[in-house]
């Protein structure tokens, strides 16, 4: 048994070919491709993490393209994902917002869609992610699974242990809730900036509920 990581396959998302200059002629060709690329790497007997934005297109055609790929399925959440229980209706195993991966070396990852700024990732030697679609496959401890970087096919684990990492760049966030008002300040990448509004969102309807 094998594991592998892809993200952000958008299935079925006509306009993701020209938004990430795909190098397909139509959505059915770039999903028929990605599924036949899919299978040929993966059997039934591996096991495939997709960290988020499985498709984009009716539910039920969603399930269509998922039941025929390979291999147990773990879904971490994409902001384009429906809810837990459609998309295991879908096909997939288990669903998670996010979830802690340790590498065969040891290491641990923690596995998200959105890439997470340096200052939330104490504890963890490396950072999964997908949601940007055309960045490095790594900057810092960061590794893109988007498969917009992976010639639209899953990458293995033992592929994702050898890649070389780089020294993290340092970077600071703190904010503030106070009632109706949010102040935010730090440094970060750009490209993390939607884990900055996910963790904002969320600390915001925690109070709100308390």
């Amino acid at each position: 048994m094998a594991f592998f990581f892809t993200s952000d396959l958008h299935f079925g998302h006509r306009n993701i070919i020209d938004f990430c200059n795909r190098p397909f002629n139509s959505a059915d060709e770039m999903n028929r491709e990605m599924i036949k690329r899919w299978n040929d790497k993966v059997s039934n007997n591996d096991t495939v993490i997709v960290v988020g934005d499985v498709f984009l297109c009716s539910t039920r055609e969603g399930e269509e393209h998922v039941r025929q790929l390979n291999g147990k399925k773990i879904l971490i959440k994409g902001n384009h994902d429906r809810s837990t229980s459609v998309m295991k209706e879908c096909g997939f195993d288990e669903v998670h917002k996010q979830m802690d991966f340790y590498l065969p070396d040891g290491r641990k990852s923690l596995v998200k869609h959105y890439p997470v700024p340096n200052c939330f990732l104490k504890g963890y030697d490396v950072m999964i992610h997908g949601h940007i679609h055309l960045a490095p496959k790594v900057r810092g401890k960061h590794i893109n699974v988007s498969t917009d970087m992976w010639n639209f096919s899953p990458i293995s684990l033992f592929e994702i242990q050898d890649l070389s990492l780089e020294t993290p760049t340092p970077d600071s966030c703190e904010f503030k809730i106070n009632e109706n008002r949010i102040q935010i300040s730090g440094e970060f990448h750009i490209d993390d900036f939607s884990e900055i509004i996910d963790k904002v969102y969320s600390e915001a309807y925690s109070l709100r509920k308390s």
